[in-house]
This record gives structure tokens, sequence and C-alpha cells, in this order.
């Protein structure tokens, strides 16, 4: 069961079980669920209200990142929390949504409001820097929201349903929601990676979904077109940076290559890049960096290219099991993270 559902369920509580029952557990969908529903009290584990304390307190996870105009940054995290840092802060502050989901998409939108979507369609929008929060869901059905970008005029989001992968566009104020492109995914019995789900970019004007095991799809947003396309293998790792090249790593048989495409995944070549490193994240065309490992079971550091990957330079400092990098908005900083409260 989802852990949320661990919790015991009172009138005010925010989950919709109806809708759960029906969507993930539809052969309890006769239960009457008029009246508040829950576990047994006499039936829970005796420090439960002290482990839902902990998790709240470090809510784990520093997802999809996103910086505001001022500099600060907020990233999406397990068990419904919103955390938030500014550079110089030894610890990011948390943000309670009230809702006990992942938030895996987050992002600022133009005038400020801070946005995240995750399990159960959940989409939360704040106006006042994370105090207080509410619902854009609006018609959405049910689903994993898994990115959200925002355009010129309104938003893109990218919702997962079973094998179904849908991406919505819409405006704040409406609260509706049209869908522009729908993809099946299918996974590949002999090179594909359990456990590898759907990703979307905003790549200028095409929005880049990933359907693994070995496609991907484009949304058009000039011409409200979507096509999908065949990738070099089986998606490991998948990567879009600030150059607009594509870089996988990608089982086509047995053995896992990195490649990379250049023209949005209409062709793939080979990559000369380590097939031992995170790809590549490039600010431009000569400028990136990377995560490496040294050696089996050293953690992993960075590492810099000024000479548009043809030779990386080991940085200094800067370990201490980082597993993301992200840029900030200018793209003169580089920032590296745990999953958890390092950064």
């Amino acid at each position: 069961l989802h852990h949320s559902y661990m919790i015991p369920i009172v009138g005010t509580t925010q989950e919709n079980l109806d809708e759960i029952l029906r969507e993930v557990f539809p052969e309890l969908a006769h239960f009457d669920t008029h009246e508040p529903l829950g576990w047994v009290a006499s039936s829970l584990p005796p420090g439960l209200p002290q482990a839902n304390a902990y998790a709240l307190a470090y809510a784990y996870g520093l997802f999809s990142p996103a910086q505001a105009a001022d500099g600060s940054w907020i990233f999406g995290s397990r068990i419904g929390v919103i955390r938030s840092w500014r550079p110089g802060q030894s610890r990011a502050l948390r943000h309670d949504t009230g809702h006990r989901v992942t938030l895996d998409a987050v992002t600022i939108l133009p005038d400020g409001t801070w946005l995240a979507g995750g399990d159960e369609s959940t989409l939360l929008a704040s106006t006042d820097a994370g105090k207080t929060w509410q619902s854009w869901r609006g018609d959405l059905p049910y689903g994993l929201i898994v990115d959200i970008a925002p355009v010129d005029d309104g938003i893109l989001l990218t919702l997962v349903d079973d094998k179904d992968v849908l991406v919505y566009r819409g405006t704040p104020s409406a609260r509706h929601w049209n869908k522009v492109a729908s993809y099946r995914t299918e996974f590949s019995f002999w090179t594909g990676m359990q456990g590898v789900a759907p990703q979307s970019w905003l790549v200028g004007d095409t929005y880049v979904t990933t359907l693994p095991s070995r496609r991907m799809g484009l949304y058009h947003l000039a011409s409200g077109v979507s096509e999908t396309l065949d990738l070099p293998g089986s998606i490991q790792v998948f990567s879009v940076s600030n150059d607009h090249v594509l870089r996988c790593r990608c089982t086509a048989a047995i053995a896992v290559n990195p490649y990379e495409s250049n023209d949005l995944g209409k062709t793939w070549k080979s990559s000369t890049f380590s097939r031992y490193a995170a790809l590549q994240g490039m600010a431009d065309a000569t400028h990136g960096v990377t995560l490496y490992q040294d050696g089996l079971f050293k953690q992993a550091a960075m590492a810099y290219t000024s000479d548009g990957g043809r030779t990386w330079q080991k940085s200094v400092g800067g370990s201490g099991d980082l597993r993301h990098f992200f840029y900030s908005r200018d793209l003169k900083t580089v920032y590296a993270s745990n999953d958890s409260d390092d950064l």
C-alpha cells in the first residue's frame, strides 16, 4: 500500500478515498465510503505517530529543482513536503502541503507561484512561498504527474496512468486541461530496465517525453502535432541539457552504451563519453559538468569541461555521495546534491 494510506483517515483528511478505491483498488470500490474510513486504531503500530512526525521532519528527497527570480530554490520530496533553500543557508526549509503524496514535479511560474505535482494527480499551487496551498487539479484524470513546464500561454504537464503517458496543456486560471498528446509505453523484455519512468523536457518549442523502454515522444507546441520516434536502445538514463542535445545511456542488445542526438531524436550517434560517468550536463556548447566515480564503491565527485566535452577536469572538493547536479537560471553556477539535505 502507498505509505499515505497507512495514516489514519478522518473526516478532514484530504485524500479522495472514493477515487483511490475506484482507480487503485477497483475490487474494493463497492464499499460505502460516505463515512470516514481508516485503519482500526488498535491495529496500528504503537510508534506510527512518531514515525509520521519523523518522516515529515526529514522529508526525503530533493526532486525537480526550480529556481526563483531572487535566486532561491524549491524542491519536491516524499510525503508531501516542498523544500526551499537559498545559497548560504545550511539547511533547506520545509513547507508541508498537507497532502501525503510524493511530489516529483516542481516549478515556479513567471508570477512567482510555486507549483507542485505528484501522486494521485495532486497539483498544488502556493502564491505565498509555501505558507498555504490550493489545488489546481481541475479536471485532470487520475494518475501520476511526473513533469510540469511553464509555457508562454500556460502550463504543460505529463501524467502517467499505467502504460499511458498523457500530455496536458492548460492555464492556471481556467483549471481546465486539454489533452494534447497521448503515448503508450512498452517494456522491452530482453533489454528494458525496471523502474525507468517517463520524463519530459521543454526544448525550445518542442516538449520531449521518454517512453520506456525504447521510444520517445515529441509534442510541437506551435503546430499542436505529436509524434513518436525510436531510441537507439532501451533507456537506462536519459538527459537533455542547455545545448539542446539529447543524451541517453541505452541498451541496444546486451551492452549499455552512451548515445547522443543533435536533431531532437531523429538520428542518434554513439558518444565518446564514458559509460561509467553520469550523462554530462552542458551549460552551452563549450562548458559543462558531470558526476564520476574514481573506482568501484567510491563516492561520486564533479568534473567539468571547457572544450565541449573533449576533455574533462576533476573539480576540487564537492564530493559526498552526490547524485544530481543542476544549473542556475543564468547558467553561471552549478549545484550538486544528494537525496537528503546536502547541497
